[in-house]
């Protein structure tokens, strides 16, 4: 063990030297602790490896988060999660550090090379996910009773989501459609909440990701977002000094007597607040079912039936009900002029790959296999949009010269539409995308288990990263394939067409009115 720990040393001040960025010197000092890390695993067992790690730092909590962030985002070992949460679970750690770490987990899940939903993983959540509220509940002195359905303004309900950003925000359109669709077909009267977590830099995580927000909404804000009503709310930036702020929030949205409390995303806990004072209904924004102690659980993005199953049951024996819907993405060119970039040789095969997050998504494995998909034919080039700094993340002067960066574009359809095919990273997120490309008939190719696959179906998935590299090689070598796939998703793209998500939040709205005076009558 003692030549890991010296490479692993060497590894963390070379990433601390380099502002991690992808040196000569970081990849050859990655690679030598990972080989050394996957001998030593082979050796002695995984478990007794990373026991060791965590031993070397015995009562530190903040540097065996650390190094296991470390074997999690730098050499892609995802067991090494469940160890991570583990720590959250037990040891006593603040609830700004908790929010905050919880926060990271998300990410790190979110950049799995392996999409398959873990369950041991999900328990975990969400046993970090009560400890959070219940620490909070105690911080806020919270002893509300609760409210009986009948006691309820039956036209009121309030959203709560962590972030509102623009519309080319794929969780930020979900939010604004909804509302849409309450306020104008159902007559309800909504109030969103933001509640922002400030992000802090703990120190425990190596580059942590941190949120952003619209400043401007702080506190009480109108936006116009061109639909018929006005989206109406609060934004509050949650952090360790407006603890009465958070509070008087709480008793706020109490005396406001909402239907219901209708959840958006896994990140924050806000709305876990109001579990036992009224129903709460949440919902993630990518394929795993939402971390959430509520009620009812609303799931529009299905895993697959085998990872899901146990969790399934996992839920039922918490007596929590899951609402399956599908909400329904018909992109559009908005007419604006897309981002330049160097233009394409002529007789290119160019690949698309899209993302708001490509920074932290192009780690080692997929770097490495964007290098075996160049070796496949001269043709190939990659086109990126979102913002990504290559040379932060290789230094294959290849895969470089035959990239094309784009950033962010004021048009993302006509964006995607420069491909002839689009490659999704492994990941959570980035279904927008993918809806974008087989609306204009470019076919996709993704792991399963994912919020793309969720969205364009079967007939574009592949197994593994060397499955994706063969289908890719198919799809610049065979005409015929190329035009068959052009076809299932032109094909895909008319059934979405025929989705209808105002009818499906009545049946939710219904079904949960069901749901709660059921509950009061037992």
């Amino acid at each position: 063990m003692k030549n890991l720990f010296i490479k692993l040393q060497h590894f963390l001040r070379v990433i601390q030297a380099s502002n991690n960025n992808v040196t000569t010197e970081y990849s050859e000092a990655k690679n030598n602790c990972l080989e050394e890390y996957n001998e030593k695993c082979k050796q002695l067992g995984k478990d007794k490896v990373i026991e060791e790690i965590k031993n070397s730092f015995a009562g530190d909590y903040s540097s065996q988060l650390f190094l296991l962030s470390v074997l999690i985002k730098e050499l892609n070992d995802f067991d090494a999660l469940l160890y991570l949460l583990n720590i959250l679970c037990t040891e006593e750690i603040s609830l700004d550090e908790l929010k905050n770490y919880k926060t990271q987990v998300i990410v790190m899940l979110n950049n799995k090379v392996t999409t398959n939903l873990d369950k041991d993983i999900y328990f975990k959540q969400r046993q970090l996910n009560s400890k959070i509220n219940k620490l909070w509940r105690d911080e806020l002195g919270l002893e509300l009773p609760y409210v009986p359905l009948k006691e309820r303004n039956s036209n009121r309900i309030v959203i709560v989501t962590n972030q509102l950003l623009g519309v080319e925000h794929a969780p930020t359109r979900i939010l604004l459609e909804l509302i849409h669709i309450l306020q104008a077909v159902y007559n309800m009267q909504v109030y969103t909440i933001v509640a922002f977590d400030q992000n802090y830099d703990y120190g425990n995580c190596i580059t942590p990701l941190f949120l952003n927000r619209i400043q401007q909404l702080d506190r009480f804000f109108e936006l116009d977002c061109g639909s018929p009503s006005m989206v109406v709310g609060y934004q509050i930036v949650i952090d360790e000094n407006n603890i009465n702020e958070q509070r008087e929030l709480v008793e706020a949205i109490y005396d406001y007597n909402p239907m219901c409390i209708w959840k958006l995303g896994s990140i924050e806990n806000f709305a876990d607040l109001f579990n036992g004072l009224f129903t709460v209904m949440s919902m993630n924004l990518t394929k795993q079912l939402v971390v959430s102690e509520s009620d009812i659980l609303l799931r529009y993005l299905k895993g697959d039936k085998k990872s899901t199953y146990e969790i399934e049951r996992f839920i039922e024996e918490k007596k929590q009900t899951i609402i399956d819907f599908r909400i329904p993405y018909i992109p559009e060119d908005n007419g604006k002029e897309i981002a330049k970039y160097d233009s394409l040789p002529e007789g290119a095969f160019p690949i698309v790959i899209a993302g708001n997050r490509l920074q932290s998504e192009l780690n080692n494995i997929v770097v490495e296999m964007l290098e075996t998909i160049l070796e496949i034919s001269d043709s190939i080039y990659f086109i990126f949009i979102g913002q990504v700094s290559l040379d932060q993340v290789t230094i294959n002067k290849k895969l470089i010269s035959r990239s094309r960066c784009m950033g962010y574009s004021d048009n993302f359809y006509r964006a995607v539409g420069e491909g002839k095919l689009f490659l999704n990273l492994p990941r959570s997120g980035a279904a927008a995308g993918a809806v974008c490309s087989i609306f204009q008939g470019i076919p996709v190719v993704t792991l399963p288990n994912c919020d793309v696959a969720s969205a364009v179906g079967e007939e574009f998935e592949c197994e593994t990263l060397e499955d994706m590299e063969n289908q890719v090689k198919r799809y610049v070598t065979d005409s015929e394939f190329y035009q068959h796939k052009r076809n299932a998703a032109l094909k895909k793209a008319e059934e979405e067409k025929q989705i209808n998500l105002v009818d499906q939040v009545g049946e939710i709205l219904s079904e949960a009115k069901q749901l709660i005076e059921k509950k009061e009558i037992v």
